[in-house]
């Protein structure tokens, strides 16, 4: 049906016949999915032809119906080049002199500026989810401390000990490697007599 009334649309408009426009547009229940319609072999779709005319009521008519302003044509032309472009029609030049090309070209920029604004707010919704993520599933404490029960003897088989990194109030720290591997690890040792009975 979009096919079928957005052909029948630009048969009218071709024929500058708003009378026969109007009582097809009428019928129309989705105006937006038959004015954003390039049917096959067709070069222009409704608003380049009302552009291409200079008819700027139909043209605020159809934006107000949803017409994509920024539809292209089938050989790459916005609407506000069909509206500036000088048309020659039975002998009679066709000139934009109500400012409709500027008028589309302010619409297609207008609509870029929402298309990349509701583009930024979706990425920074999902970047915001994502750390949500990241912060409940990977980024808690468990990730960086973990408990290895060890003896002394076990421990000193399992980690090599190395350099003195700092002190803090219950212990010492260094750095350390699991035995056998690069894997680095930073130990702090805490003296049992520092350590309060609730944690035993």
């Amino acid at each position: 049906d979009s096919i079928r009334f957005a052909n029948q649309l630009i048969d009218a408009l071709k024929r500058k016949d708003k009378k026969a426009f109007d009582e097809i547009f009428e019928e129309v229940k989705d105006p937006a999915a038959v004015l954003n319609t390039l049917p096959r072999g067709r070069r222009f779709a409704c608003i380049h032809h009302a552009c291409w005319f200079k008819e700027s009521s139909l043209v605020d008519r159809m934006i107000e119906a949803k017409a994509d302003p920024c539809l292209k044509t089938a050989d790459g032309m916005t609407a506000a080049q069909c509206a500036a472009t000088r048309v020659k029609l039975q002998g009679v030049i066709l000139e934009d002199k109500t400012g409709l090309a500027s008028k589309m070209q302010l619409r297609i920029d207008q609509r870029h500026r929402q298309e990349f604004m509701r583009h930024a707010s979706t990425r920074c919704r999902r970047l915001s989810e994502s750390a949500d993520e990241i912060q409940d599933s990977r980024w808690t404490r468990r990730a960086f401390i973990s408990v290895r029960k060890l003896d002394v003897d076990q421990f000193a088989t399992y980690y090599k000990v190395g350099e003195f990194l700092g002190e803090g109030g219950f212990g010492v720290v260094h750095s350390a490697h699991i035995a056998g591997t690069r894997i680095c690890r930073a130990i702090k040792f805490i003296p049992k007599n520092s350590v309060t009975a609730k944690f035993h």
